[in-house]
């Protein structure tokens, strides 16, 4: 397990993840892709135990999730989300893994996370990220 190449998880045969020192992890499932975890989502998904417990691995890229009226990201075990000033966990299924929630945009006014908290994809390093080491 290395930061900056492809590493196999320790607890989910099929996911991968990249680590950028700093910055946060790419994760890789062949069911939902690449997916970037960084800034505050981040640090709630290390304290919770990456992959490894009750979130699963990221099916989705932060997002407005509208179901709980802030940005955040959907897991497979339930969502990270920046509600009421502080980043919040919520297990359960509801719906993310079936590409039915989170296509709303925010409402005027609502409520974000601190700039330095939001995860920054560099889409750039994505693209380098996966053309590099094709992960499976």
């Amino acid at each position: 397990m290395a930061d900056n190449a492809w590493s196999q998880s320790v607890c989910r045969a099929d996911t991968q993840w990249y680590g950028v020192p700093g910055q946060g992890t790419y994760y890789y499932t062949p069911r939902f892709g690449v997916h970037w975890v960084g800034g505050g989502v981040y640090q709630t998904y290390k304290s919770w135990g990456f992959e490894c417990r009750d979130l699963g691995p990221p099916v989705k890229d932060y997002e407005w999730i509208s179901e709980f009226g802030g940005y955040g990201q959907w897991f497979i075990g339930g969502v990270i989300v920046y509600t009421g000033g502080a980043w919040r966990v919520y297990i359960g299924d509801w719906g993310q893994t079936a590409n039915r929630l989170g296509d709303a945009e925010p409402p005027a006014g609502a409520e974000s996370p601190p700039v330095d908290e939001i995860p920054v994809d560099d889409r750039d390093r994505r693209l380098s990220v996966v053309q590099q080491a094709s992960p499976a």
